[in-house]
């Protein structure tokens, strides 16, 4: 009786062991579950991810024109440069137009 008892123990404890083991198991339930929990996640973070490529597309075309605009800063800057040296040699012209006037005003009031 001794070896029935033992087998019996033997069969129990393999019981126990399968149904602790079938408990640790996520059951269909919670698969479902967690399945649904992961697809809404996975939705809501698709969404946000596409609103983030689009930001970052807007934000890629705003720094495409910037770098063109600061290319065409030297362009700008020399131009700025030609037209400051233009101003600058009529203002000496005017300069000597006027003195040339102020000059002749005196030659005639001296004669």
């Amino acid at each position: 009786m001794s070896t029935d008892s033992d087998v019996v123990q033997r069969f129990e404890a393999r019981i126990m062991q399968l149904e602790d083991e079938l408990r640790a198991q996520p059951s269909k339930q919670s698969v479902s579950e967690n399945q649904e929990r992961y697809e809404a996640l996975e939705a809501q973070v698709s969404k946000r991810l596409e609103g983030v490529k689009k930001g970052m597309e807007g934000l890629n075309g705003r720094l495409q024109a910037i770098e063109i605009g600061m290319a065409k800063l030297p362009e700008h800057f020399n131009s700025f440069k030609a037209q400051n040296k233009e101003v600058g040699r009529e203002q000496l012209e005017h300069t000597e137009q006027i003195e040339a006037i102020q000059k002749a005003m005196q030659d005639l009031l001296v004669t």
